[in-house]
């Protein structure tokens, strides 16, 4: 969300300075190739570099008359910065995920939270959860959504499901 936010700026650089405005929109697109594949330290040189386009603009006595927001820019630039510097060690490889056939999105779990938990969580609801039962749900549903409940159950109750030793074949 806060590249996009970034672009709508670079949108309105370019609005004044075509060329400036364009140099931008390219370094947001590297910056975003680069935590795509997991190189925030790469990105985090990209994002310098976009400070150090706009601090050029800031100069431009002609560019900053006609375009006010270079402030709130660098500011957000700054901002970006920070956040990329502490989460880098967090920072996924999505292309590398996605090679895999791995899920590269959280959509379904923010939709199962947004659901269940936070119908559940409003004050005016008769009955609460409270956080740590509402953790409790979440842990779960990701045992299940990662197929390992079954292996939790069998750990807690042994004649669950026993698993087969070897596969069934079907009869002709």
């Amino acid at each position: 969300m806060r590249l996009t936010v970034l672009h709508q700026y670079a949108l309105g650089v370019v609005q004044v300075d075509a060329a400036g405005g364009k140099a931008l929109q390219d370094r947001l697109h590297s910056i975003k190739w680069h935590l795509w594949h997991g190189n925030a330290e790469r990105a985090v040189e990209k994002i310098l570099d976009l400070d150090d386009i706009v601090a050029t603009h800031q100069d431009d006595p002609l560019v900053t008359k006609k375009y006010g927001k270079l402030r709130p820019l660098s500011r957000l630039i700054a901002d970006f910065n920070t956040y990329v510097e502490q989460n880098r060690y967090f920072i996924v490889d999505y292309s590398e995920r996605h090679h895999y056939g791995e899920r590269v999105s959280t959509g379904f779990v923010e939709s199962a939270v947004n659901q269940v938990l936070a119908k559940r969580m409003v004050k005016r609801q008769q009955m609460q959860w409270t956080k740590k039962g509402a953790h409790l749900l979440v842990q779960a549903r990701t045992k299940v959504l990662n197929e390992e409940w079954e292996d939790c159950f069998r750990q807690q109750y042994p004649g669950f499901r026993s698993v087969p030793a070897e596969p069934l074949l079907m009869a002709a």
